[in-house]
């Protein structure tokens, strides 16, 4: 089967906590990479996605 090579995901295991709209286009870029290994990828991360829209203000909240 496909499997993730370590060594390529060494940055995101790395990654500190999400504190701004940069590094959450970070992540969500790194989740895009990933999107083949997670099954319904982009129905589980649509909550998040809609986190990066211009027109609203970046909010963690307890739902995404």
């Amino acid at each position: 089967g496909i499997e993730v090579n370590p060594e390529n995901i060494s940055s995101i295991t790395n990654m500190g906590p999400i504190s701004d709209h940069k590094g959450f286009q970070r992540v969500m870029g790194c989740l895009v990479s990933l999107s083949s290994f997670v099954s319904r990828c982009g129905e589980r991360g649509l909550l998040l996605y809609r986190l990066l829209r211009k027109v609203d203000r970046f909010n963690w909240s307890a739902e995404a």
